[in-house]
């Protein structure tokens, strides 16, 4: 938060992963768009560099996705 604050990013909200959470990533992320953003915010697109998040947000949730970095990891 320091960084947005310093670079003067404004927010309303900031989800994060609560910490121990350990499961994947695409998981997670899913579970935060259908709970948190699904039916509230028009989501023109989404940046990430993960594949299989990637792969998510493109194949099962049709969103327009942003590679933003390629790579296993």
């Amino acid at each position: 938060m320091r960084f947005l604050e310093k670079h003067a990013i404004s927010f309303n909200e900031l989800p994060m992963r609560p910490s121990g959470n350990y499961i994947k990533d695409s998981v997670w992320k899913r579970e935060l768009f259908k709970q948190q953003i699904e039916g509230k915010y028009h989501v023109p697109l989404v940046p990430d560099d993960q594949y299989q998040v990637v792969d998510m947000w493109r194949k099962e949730l049709q969103l327009p996705c942003f590679q933003v970095f390629y790579g296993p990891f």
